[in-house]
């Protein structure tokens, strides 16, 4: 996201703030814009397509000379958060909740245009074929990548992962799976119990998922029917003792 709209102001010589150089967010009413820029030569109101099955977003590559007298809004829309149905989403299930985050996305877009603001939204699909045909922007993506990234473009194993982490080369968001141990390590052993018994009374992990009808316990079926309870899938907070991609954030110690 960052890296985008830093490509996108030296590409039009602007100067764009946003949270990882000015350290906050510009909140207009109930929306908090990604990035955003002085009134100076920006992008044309009226140059913004609005169509939905646009999967280039609102991103012409040459914005008319124009400033508008309230700035200009950089956003930059994930398309599984922002709606946007595209072969990142394909996947999705949930088709309803696409579309109401789709709603809720526009409705931020026509807000800051009938307040007056120039407006740029790039998606994340575009974004990523952009990448793949821009070497530029290709190279200032990998050369801000954390040193780890770098050096290891290719498979990892474990061992290098949690190497990287101790020396501080490894920091940001994970996608692992995770498990308890099956047996206790050198650095702790319980006296009497396992690991699955020393678990078992409380699971260390946590994870939203949609839980069926069918996977809950006899004794929760049978409290479901006698109250007349809906029986479709919901979303519930579930404890467990192994998952699998696992979103895990790793911070940079400090300096």
């Amino acid at each position: 996201m960052y890296r985008w709209m830093d490509y996108y102001a030296d590409k039009h010589n602007i100067k764009v703030h946003h949270k990882m150089n000015s350290g906050k967010e510009k909140r207009d009413a109930a929306y908090l814009a990604d990035g955003w820029a002085e009134p100076t030569q920006f992008l044309a109101p009226d140059a913004i397509s609005h169509d939905p099955h646009d999967t280039h977003g609102y991103y012409p590559d040459e914005p008319p000379p124009r400033g508008s007298p309230k700035g200009l809004i950089l956003q930059f829309d994930g398309c599984y958060f922002h709606g946007h149905e595209c072969y990142l989403t394909s996947h999705v299930k949930d088709r309803k909740l696409l579309k109401e985050r789709a709603k809720n996305t526009e409705k931020r877009n026509e807000y800051y245009l009938a307040e007056g603001y120039d407006l740029v939204v790039e998606r994340e699909c575009r974004f990523l074929t952009r990448m793949r045909h821009d070497p530029v922007l290709q190279e200032r993506v990998d050369n801000g990548r954390p040193e780890f990234y770098q050096s290891h473009k290719g498979p990892v194993t474990k061992d290098q992962l949690l190497q990287a982490v101790r020396d501080d080369k490894l920091f940001g968001a994970l996608e692992v799976d995770v498990s308890i141990p099956e047996t206790w390590s050198d650095e702790f052993k319980h006296r009497t119990m396992s690991p699955k018994e020393y678990f078992g009374e409380m699971s260390p992990l946590f994870v939203t998922a949609s839980v069926e009808f069918d996977s809950i316990g006899p004794h929760m079926q049978n409290h479901v029917r006698e109250h007349g309870l809906s029986t479709k899938p919901r979303k519930l907070l579930v404890g467990g003792l192994r998952a699998k991609k696992m979103k895990k954030t790793n911070y940079r110690k400090a300096r």
